[in-house]
């Protein structure tokens, strides 16, 4: 085998000729040991030690030792000058001059090469992506490979391609920056009360996304994620009014329902609330505007029905503290049965109460209070023949006898009048009962039947004139 440099004569030794040609095939171990088998035989053989170089160097013709650094320095070139005959030390003399002239000319490409691996090595020192920093070291590596064989139109490749892979590293800062400024937004989102879950998956969603495109920015997945976020914050932005105005309307409800409303209204105001809740899981302008609508004429109603509400207890409460004070000892049992199922039904009032059942719940009370009329009568009868009895007595003194008798004349007068209402019945028992605490005294302390009557008669008259005063 031949080529421009190195030529193996026809009678070379077939060791010889076989390292040429395991050089040939790239087979450098076995060309390198039959290399070594010919130095063992002919120790001065300079194509031996040249083949050795080429099979160390990994070239396959001898015109490519012209690329290899400190070539003058190696052992093996050095003894295959020293044994090489007079053509073949010229052969190698001018592969030397070749590559020197190489070298000179290509030392402003190895110059700005250096330059570009020196940059390389400053952006890898940066906090890159896995996969980007990945790509400067294959880089580096090319550029190291380029420094071995420097030539222009290597350099243009190289050239090209590390100012590419620069361009696209230089513009992740700003995408990592603006990356993580859309994550701090999307975790805002996340802290507003009441955001639906099904919105709150998706922005956990996009944030996954963002920190994804922070493994692996590029300029085009930066424009999807950014419109992606942009679009989901805008839907976001558009709810967050109405879930601040369904969160004070619960709130305003909820104050209500703290209220003593009626069952039927707590019930509406329930319904309500649960009525906004729903809103603020589906969240829409559509159905916030109907929810706000229903709520406020719910207010409204409740606002204008209190006033009434709280007149309508008032005058419950009032009537049921009369009736209590009616269930005082000596009172009838079928009378006092009847006092306490109007308590009863006035209390029901209390929980429901509307204009119509007011009215009911007065009139039966007011008809109760009527039926008193004849019970206070009987006990005003059965007083007059106890004060006429103290007015005919001549034991007692002539200025008492005068009072039980303008006494008795009246409840006499009031008997006689059936008109006479609870109100004067229950105002005169009690100017009685004041007047007949002073002259008591002259009964006979053996009658236990008149002392129980005057007893009663003042415990009655003292209920029924708070009653109706």
């Amino acid at each position: 085998m031949s080529d421009d440099l190195l030529t193996i004569p026809p009678d070379a030794s077939p060791l010889l000729r076989r390292a040429a040609i395991f050089i040939s095939v790239g087979d450098f171990a076995n060309a390198d040991a039959y290399c070594e088998r010919v130095l063992d035989e002919t120790p001065e053989n300079a194509l031996a030690y040249l083949l050795k170089v080429m099979a160390k160097c990994k070239v396959q013709k001898a015109e490519g030792l012209v690329a290899v650094p400190e070539l003058a320095e190696l052992t093996e070139f050095k003894l295959a000058r020293q044994f090489a005959d007079a053509e073949l030390s010229a052969k190698l003399d001018e592969l030397l001059r070749e590559r020197e002239r190489i070298i000179t000319a290509a030392r402003p490409l190895c110059e700005a090469c250096s330059r570009r691996i020196q940059a390389l090595q400053e952006l890898l020192a940066k906090p890159l992506p896995d996969a980007l920093a990945a790509e400067v070291k294959a880089r580096i590596e090319a550029e190291n490979k380029f420094m071995a064989v420097p030539n222009a139109a290597a350099a243009e490749r190289e050239i090209a391609a590390t100012a590419e892979l620069k361009d696209r590293i230089e513009k992740i800062p700003p995408i990592l920056k603006a990356c993580a400024a859309r994550q701090g937004t999307l975790r805002k989102l996340l802290e507003h009360k009441g955001l639906p879950d099904d919105l709150a998956a998706e922005v956990r969603q996009r944030i996954e996304a963002e920190q994804n495109l922070m493994r692996a920015p590029d300029h085009d997945s930066a424009e999807r994620e950014t419109a992606a976020t942009a679009e989901l914050k805008g839907r976001v932005e558009k709810i967050l009014p109405i879930l601040k105005a369904c969160s004070i309307r619960i709130q305003a409800l909820q104050e209500l329902l703290a209220r003593p409303l009626p069952d039927a209204l707590a019930a509406e105001v329930r319904q309500r609330i649960e009525a906004e809740q729903a809103l603020m899981r589906v969240p829409t302008p559509e159905a916030a505007g109907r929810e706000a609508a229903a709520t406020a004429e719910l207010k409204a109603r409740i606002g204008s029905d209190m006033n009434m509400i709280e007149m309508l207890r008032a005058a419950s409460a009032l009537r049921q503290e009369v009736l209590r004070n009616l269930l005082q000892e000596g009172i009838p049992d079928d009378l006092a049965d009847k006092i306490k199922a109007r308590i009863e039904a006035e209390q029901t009032l209390m929980r429901n109460p509307t204009t119509e059942s007011a009215e009911r719940e007065a009139d039966a009370t007011s008809a109760l209070k009527e039926k008193l009329v004849p019970y206070c009568r009987t006990q005003l009868a059965e007083l007059l023949p106890k004060l006429e009895k103290i007015a005919q007595d001549q034991n007692v003194p002539k200025s008492d006898r005068k009072t039980a008798s303008r006494r008795s004349d009246k409840i006499r007068a009031l008997l006689e009048d059936q008109g006479t209402d609870l109100r004067t019945l229950g105002y005169e028992s009690e100017r009685c009962q004041v007047e007949f605490e002073g002259l008591s005294r002259y009964l006979n302390h053996s009658d236990i039947g008149l002392w129980v009557a005057v007893g009663f008669l003042i415990l009655f008259a003292i209920i029924v004139f708070a009653f109706l005063v």
